[in-house]
This record gives structure tokens, C-alpha cells and sequence, in this order.
């Protein structure tokens, strides 16, 4: 990986975000596991050609500082475990954050943001913790709780104020569905599969990401007041927005506009490193 540095960080930033990541043959981390076998493979087989600017790994920084504080601060005995399992000639590997053998309990620190807390159970989250619980119990450590710590780094204190839906502090706990060993054993077999299936096929015949791994947005159209930045409401199809409208009142009516806002894919456009070697990024985004 190729590190630039466009918007003059200081030195100290620049040597903890600028470190290279090493592959092991015949490992896989849990994290890559849950990952696009087609991003997986594009990063793996394109790593040295890649290039990316340091500021793009500021938020790390930041989870990787609470990370490090909550390690040093966790009781003797709970803090950070690495352990692996074998399955199908691959070790799988995984990092838990915390520990607690009282509760026989698996907790995984998130630094993240408010929306993304409030999506709800993300697949990833849910699996994650769950192999590193399967880990766990195949290396003799009882595992029958699991939980996520968020630490949310964009809250804001007036909107908890005005919502008490929102998060009221910028913590959050959430439990994680325990699923059986038969069921983290299959999921892990399928995903191991889908990788090595990936081993021998050339960039443009890799499986392509669904909706669900490129966090695609679909496009909407937002009901508004002219002038106003957020919209009143937001809308699927166009004749929604419209329909919406034409219900008002006229005088409150030609206080309105439709609004299109084009659909994203939010993880290929801001968080693939691999999109710059992806033939399907590329079809999609010429379209």
C-alpha cells in the first residue's frame, strides 16, 4: 500500500495511519471473512498497487486510541484475546476487545457514528461476534453472552435534548443475537468457500457485491419548503412527493418543492480501497 500524505498531516498522525497490512497464507480474519469475497481478493491480489492519502484513516486513529485506553484500563485477565480455529485447511482468526469470564460475555467496542448505530442489528456486527464467541469456545472459554459497546462520535447533545429516541449520552450497548455452533460453523463454511472460489478467477469474474455490501442508498425524492435544506418528508417514487403536494392546501402548496436525490453506494464510493481495480464499480459508476 502506497501512503500520501496531500493535506500535510503532522509526522505522528502520519506513522500511525501509514502501516502496512501483512497476509498469511492460509489465514483469514474474521473481519475479512464477513468482507465482498470480491473486495477481499481485489485488496489482497492488488495490495501493493494500491493508493491511499492519510487522511482517509483519521477515524481509525481515533478507534484505535479507545481501543488502546480501554485495553489498558479493562481488569486483569478480560482485556483484548487473540485466538483461532482451524476449519477446511484455513485458520480463521480473531481478535476479541473484551473478555469477561463472570458472564461468560464477548463485548467488541464500536467507535461509529449515530445513523449507523441507529440502522439497527448490521448482518456484519452480528456474525462478527458471533464467530469470535465460536473462537472462543473451541479454545475452552465458555461464551453464552454477546454484546457491542458504541462509543458514537458525532452525537450531539441538542438533538438528545429535542428526541428521547435518540441516544441520550454518546454510549450505547446492544445486545447480540447468541446463535448455535452448528450455525456459525455453517456460515463460516460458506464464506470460506466463497473466498477460495475466488482464488483462481481473474478481477472480472469475481462475484459480484449485492446491494447489501456496497451499503447501497436507493435514489429519493424529498418533499421540502423552498429554501429549506432538509426535507419535510422523503419518498420512494417521485409520484409520492408529487401526490403529496397536490393534497395540500394551494397556499401551503406553492410553499413546496420535490426534491431528487440520487442513490449511493456508499461503501464503494468512500470506503473500498479496492474500487480502482473493481470492473463492476467501474460499469456501474460510468453508468
Amino acid at each position: 500500500m502506497k501512503f500520501t500524505n496531500t493535506h500535510n498531516l503532522p509526522v505522528p498522525l502520519v506513522n500511525a495511519i501509514a502501516k502496512d497490512y501483512k497476509y498469511t497464507e492460509n489465514t483469514i480474519g474474521v473481519t475479512s471473512l464477513i468482507k465482498s469475497p470480491q473486495e477481499y481478493r481485489l485488496t489482497k491480489r492488488h495490495y501493493d498497487e494500491m493508493e491511499t492519502d492519510v487522511s482517509e484513516g483519521l477515524w481509525r486513529v481515533l478507534g484505535d486510541c479507545i481501543h488502546a485506553l480501554l485495553e489498558k484500563n479493562s481488569p486483569e485477565g478480560q482485556a483484548e484475546l487473540s485466538m483461532f480455529c482451524e476449519m477446511d485447511g484455513m485458520r480463521v482468526r480473531g481478535r476479541t476487545d473484551l473478555y469477561e469470564k463472570a458472564d461468560e460475555s464477548v463485548t467488541d467496542w464500536k467507535v461509529t457514528s449515530v445513523y449507523s448505530f441507529l440502522l439497527g442489528d448490521k448482518e456484519d456486527w452480528i456474525w462478527q461476534n458471533n464467530i469470535y464467541g465460536y473462537i472462543l469456545r473451541k479454545n475452552g472459554l465458555p461464551v453464552s453472552n454477546l454484546r457491542i459497546y458504541a462509543i458514537l462520535r458525532d452525537w450531539k447533545k441538542r438533538d438528545a435534548q429535542k428526541d428521547q429516541n435518540y441516544p441520550q449520552i454518546p454510549f450505547k450497548e446492544k445486545k447480540i443475537e447468541l446463535k448455535s455452533d452448528e450455525e456459525v460453523e455453517r456460515y463460516i463454511k460458506e464464506r470460506l468457500a466463497l473466498h477460495l472460489l475466488t482464488e483462481s478467477l481473474p478481477d472480472d469474474k469475481l462475484p459480484e457485491c449485492t446491494a447489501t455490501e456496497k451499503w447501497q442508498r436507493l435514489p429519493t425524492w424529498a418533499l421540502k419548503k423552498k429554501g429549506a435544506k432538509r426535507a419535510t418528508r422523503v419518498f420512494e417514487k417521485e409520484e409520492y412527493a408529487n401526490t403529496a403536494i397536490v393534497s395540500m392546501p394551494e397556499k401551503d402548496a406553492k410553499k413546496y418543492e420535490v426534491e431528487f436525490r440520487e442513490g449511493e453506494n456508499v461503501k464503494c464510493e468512500n470506503y473500498c480501497s479496492a474500487k480502482e481495480f473493481c470492473h463492476q464499480y467501474k460499469r456501474e459508476n460510468k453508468k
